[in-house]
Parts: C-alpha cells; sequence; structure tokens
C-alpha cells in the first residue's frame, strides 16, 4: 500500500508540474489590460516614446568647417608654380589661409570662379569662391628655396622649395659632343 501511495503521489505531482507549465501561457496570451480609475474615470495610459535614433550617414552642417591638407609634406622648386591643396568636411564659400612672407599667388592660375585677396599687414589670404566647394587649390611661386609652412585654421602643411636643377650637366653635354664628333 505504501508503494501505491508514493506512485499516486508522484503522479499527482507531475501532474500539477506539467498543467501549471501549460497553462501558464495561455494565461498569458488571454490576459487584457486594464485601464486605471482615478476618482471614478477611466484613465488611458501614456504610451512611452522610443528615443530617437541618430542617423550617423547625415552630415552635420551645424558645426564649424575642418580643414585638411591631402598631403602634410610638398616639395616644388624654385620660380615654378606649386600647386597647394586643402579640402574641408563641408562645401564653404570662404576660407583663410596663410602663406609665408615669400609665396607669390599666381592669380591668373586660379580656378574658375575663385578670387583671393590679402589681409592688410599680414600673410593671411581670403580664399573667396563663387559656389561653395570642398578642395580649394592654390597656385603658389617662391623666389628662394627653404623649408616653408601654410596653414589653414589650426591645419599647418610643409613647403620644402629647392634649386632648379640643371636639365643636363656636363657630363652629359660632353657626351653629347663626342657622339656628334664620332658622327662627322
Amino acid at each position: 500500500m505504501r508503494k501505491l501511495m508514493k506512485k499516486g503521489m508522484l503522479i499527482l505531482g507531475t501532474m500539477i508540474l506539467v498543467l501549471h507549465a501549460f497553462l501558464l501561457p495561455v494565461g498569458i496570451v488571454y490576459a487584457e489590460t486594464t485601464d486605471k480609475k482615478v476618482g471614478g474615470q477611466v484613465q488611458e495610459e501614456e504610451q512611452l516614446e522610443l528615443p530617437s535614433i541618430k542617423n550617423y550617414l547625415e552630415v552635420e552642417e551645424e558645426g564649424n568647417p575642418r580643414f585638411s591638407f591631402p598631403r602634410s609634406r610638398l616639395q616644388g622648386t624654385v620660380e615654378e608654380s606649386l600647386k597647394v591643396t586643402f579640402v574641408s568636411d563641408q562645401e564653404v564659400s570662404e576660407a583663410r589661409i596663410t602663406l609665408p612672407k615669400e609665396a607669390q599667388l599666381v592669380k591668373d592660375q586660379l580656378q574658375a570662379g575663385v578670387t583671393v585677396n590679402q589681409e592688410e599687414e599680414s600673410n593671411e589670404w581670403v580664399i573667396q569662391a563663387e559656389r561653395a566647394q570642398q578642395t580649394f587649390v592654390l597656385p603658389v611661386v617662391f623666389k628662394s628655396e627653404g623649408n616653408y609652412d601654410v596653414s589653414v585654421e589650426d591645419v599647418t602643411a610643409t613647403l620644402e622649395i629647392s634649386e632648379k636643377e640643371e636639365t643636363e650637366t656636363e657630363d652629359q653635354s660632353e657626351m653629347n659632343q663626342d657622339s656628334s664628333d664620332e658622327s662627322n
């Protein structure tokens, strides 16, 4: 009899656990929401608003533009035009660049629609474009060799200007004379 009672208790316990596991989800599915009653009136609960997700793909145009140079070191030769290029992260129609005293801007080689004016008593130039753009190219000529710094806002690039190299060295010119003598 004792075995029968143990077996009955085991079956009863198992049934309770199984019924609980199956009936609990059914109760959740058929559950209804209840409205709050405040002062005898039914009050609707406020819906929670999800915080908006910032779209990181959109370009923010609110801040100041940030300028940079594609290359921080440029090399050129004396009395030859060197194109100094700088870019902005936003389209701008005006930029300020600081050039060394030795630099001369070649205004006739500027991009179409771009004008430059030098600030009085400083080495700062104001570049103005008819339409907003991100890339600015300035042709600059130097009369003497040396290393010069060019800066736009807080970004600086170094220009290394060297003397012109002769196209023919003395050895090459001698070889040309020798070959012309042999052909005669």
